[in-house]
């Protein structure tokens, strides 16, 4: 199977389609997820996604992505690319999320698969620097999203792309990131989180912290 082009990397491949699968190793009997007709061999691990939430939970940090479902694949891949770069060039890794929210095309409906960043403010940064470059990264390429999820001590909350801020709750779960990425972000279509992607091979562990992929 060939990669989206010539400079895609077998972890920025992904399909429309994940499946539960068997872990061992560290995911052993956490719930794990593997794309379908994929380059990407990455375990989606819920488990993670869980522990890194409570891990940050006193840290400042937004979750965003430069995702849109009207892009093809390639467009999206290198959206998200030139993001994770921007927030290289600024000293902060990211953990790459995969969700998913259904389309009803002609009445059929059917996953669609997106992939987000998670990313904590640095120490030596302010909140007001850290929510301006947030806020900068809602617009690649002249597209720009509504909306991405921050955090800072007083709550978390939705930065809109005007700048404002939009309380959504005191407490850091994954139930009310999903509800809030449903309702303001995907335009009240049902979005889940299911974990973070988390390399399955010693290579790809080589590949991810090479690029500041975190897991």
């Amino acid at each position: 199977m060939k990669l989206i082009d010539e400079y895609c990397l077998p972890f920025e491949d992904y399909s429309d389609m994940i499946v539960e699968c068997k872990s061992s190793g560290r995911y052993s009997g956490s719930k794990c997820f593997k794309y379908v007709n994929c380059e990407n061999n990455c375990i989606i691990s819920e488990d993670s996604l869980g522990r890194t939430l409570t891990a940050i939970k006193n840290k400042d940090f937004a979750i965003l992505t430069a995702y849109r479902g009207n892009f093809s694949k390639a467009e999206n891949i290198k959206r998200n690319r030139q993001l994770r770069a921007i927030l290289n060039n600024n000293k902060m890794g990211v953990h790459q999320l995969v969700g998913h929210w259904q389309e009803a095309p002609a009445g059929k409906e059917y996953d669609v698969v997106e992939r987000s960043y998670l990313v904590t403010k640095p120490d030596n940064m302010s909140f007001e620097e850290f929510k301006e470059i947030i806020l900068s990264l809602l617009t690649i390429d002249g597209e720009t999203q509504d909306a991405a999820i921050i955090k800072n001590d007083e709550g978390i909350f939705l930065l809109f792309n005007n700048g404002s801020l939009d309380k959504i709750g005191d407490d850091v779960t994954l139930g009310k990131i999903n509800q809030a990425y449903s309702q303001h972000v995907k335009n009240n279509m049902p979005f889940v989180f299911e974990g973070i992607e988390t390399p399955a091979t010693n290579f790809a562990k080589q590949l991810y912290t090479k690029y500041n992929i975190l897991f």
